[in-house]
């Protein structure tokens, strides 16, 4: 195989592409992990009676933690949420405040399981809780869930939608610049079928040369993918960390795949093309 400019042309568009797609992946990955931690930290505040005793607190936190509903349940006694609010407002309670005299109520504070988070399951357990004689209110961001999974099913169908329109851009113009590197070995080809040869053995060369391509093109945009990852951990450093290393790895590998079939169906059917083609077109 010689290496000439089109070639070069080729896998700079291939890498372009996959870098996009690389990219759609990226937000997909990031957005869909804040969703999930967003989901995982979803906590309902149980507001406790004045008139509770420490046994009846602790029954009830009890009752919680073996409930497979909460993934972890939390007590903070009204001294300590003295102490807290004392600590957030600073100077300012000690000026004009006299927060010392605010009746603050006790707080079991309780996480949801994450396969127990919908809005109806939520709502059942607030009413339950109610109902305990020690519970004086119970207090959770409504609808909060259903907005993030809208969130996320949009952001989803979004992703899915960008990806599908450059694979189709993708697909159609390196089907046409595999055509062209095609185009000079057409009479090749015509000659190899008047000599009997099949259509697997014609198509073999071409298709190790458009391996060979993607895989370098692959390999392009994946160090390219890696530069934008680092970058965007530098600019900002909360989002490293939010997608595993594991769900990245899947994402290279994922392009270095898209990568080489993209370049074998298209050489497939630019070859294909020439193969059907009648000897007189095959002058024009």
């Amino acid at each position: 195989m010689r290496f000439r400019g089109i070639h070069a042309i080729l896998i700079l568009a291939l890498s372009l592409v996959l870098i996009l797609l690389g990219i759609a992946g990226i937000i997909y990955l990031h957005g869909s992990s804040l969703e999930n931690k967003m989901k995982e930290n979803f906590t309902i505040q149980i507001m406790l009676k004045p008139i509770a005793s420490q046994a009846e607190i602790s029954l009830l936190q009890h009752s919680l933690e073996t409930n497979d509903k909460f993934s972890s349940v939390t007590y903070v006694p009204a001294d300590k949420m003295l102490e807290d609010l004392q600590f957030e407002l600073g100077d300012l309670s000690t000026e004009n405040l006299q927060i010392d005299n605010i009746p603050l109520p006790s707080v079991i504070e309780a996480t949801i399981a994450a396969d127990y988070l919908n809005d109806t399951i939520i709502q059942e357990l607030a009413i339950q809780l109610k109902q305990n004689e020690i519970v004086d209110e119970v207090y959770y961001p409504a609808n909060v869930l259903t907005a993030i999974e809208k969130n996320k099913n949009t952001l989803s169908t979004i992703t899915l939608l960008i990806a599908v329109i450059i694979l189709l851009i993708a697909i159609t113009l390196l089907s046409l610049t595999i055509r062209l590197t095609i185009y000079s070995r057409r009479f090749t080809i015509r000659t190899m079928l008047l000599v009997g040869a099949k259509k697997s053995f014609i198509q073999k060369p071409f298709l190790l040369d458009a391996l060979f391509w993607g895989i370098i093109a692959s390999i392009i945009a994946i160090l390219g993918l890696e530069v934008i990852i680092n970058e965007l951990y530098r600019f900002i450093p909360e989002l490293n960390g939010v997608v595993t290393q594991q769900n990245i790895i899947f994402l290279f590998i994922s392009i270095f795949i898209i990568g080489a079939i993209i370049t074998e169906l298209s050489t497939i059917f630019s070859v294909n093309k020439y193969i059907k083609m009648k000897t007189d077109s095959l002058f024009y």
